[in-house]
């Protein structure tokens, strides 16, 4: 068996995920592994703060021109979340709405408009929207512990996992860092949830 969720191009060809079942140890075990493999390749030990870079950012000014620029949107949300540990409420509000159009759409675009619509569809290829909202996910489930950001966090690892070996430009030193940070967090995470159920399988 194979962990089949990051083995496609998630990018190119969406996965919907319905009807997943459960296989038991063997699949929590291939699950690991097709993280642990990626992680020994790269710096596992780094984390997000090339993201946040633009701490001025403002996301109370995103409607002023009826739009929302993807990029520093997160980098704004992942340095409110690491700073300060939790959100307002229109920072929350903003963060639920990129996990609700990710969800549908699996993918993630540069700007969007006030209802979160894409502007462009065909514009999904930005490595760097796709580590920052993992680092996004992860930082905002240690906040929160809501299973809405766990869950997202696994799809998107999974297509930036798809994606490692399809597109080389997307191994930038810094995208790496992120996605070593993002894989790391969903590991303990998933390793703290199956320990409190006792479910329990070989992670070496």
């Amino acid at each position: 068996m194979s962990y089949e969720y990051s083995s496609g191009d998630n990018l190119e060809h969406p996965l919907r995920y319905q009807y997943t079942e459960y296989r038991g140890a063997a699949f929590m075990q291939d699950w690991y592994m097709s993280r642990k493999q990626l992680l020994d390749q790269i710096d596992a030990a780094a984390g997000p703060e090339q993201f946040t870079d633009i701490q001025g950012y403002s996301l109370t000014d995103v409607g002023r021109e009826g739009r929302l620029a993807a990029e520093k949107s997160l980098q704004t949300l992942l340095w409110a979340l690491l700073q300060n540990g939790t959100l307002n409420d229109e920072y929350r509000r903003i963060l639920d709405g990129f996990v609700k159009t990710f969800e549908v759409r699996k993918r993630l675009y540069p700007y969007y408009t006030a209802g979160f619509k894409p502007e462009d569809e065909a514009a999904y290829r930005n490595m760097t929207l796709y580590t920052g909202f993992a680092c996004v996910c992860a930082a905002a489930f240690e906040q929160y512990f809501d299973l809405r950001y766990l869950n997202a966090l696994l799809k998107v690892n999974d297509t930036l996992l798809s994606q490692w070996e399809r597109r080389e430009e997307w191994k930038e030193p810094a995208n790496q860092k992120r996605l070593a940070y993002s894989l790391q967090k969903e590991l303990d995470f998933v390793f703290r949830i199956c320990r409190a159920r006792g479910v329990v399988w070989e992670e070496a």
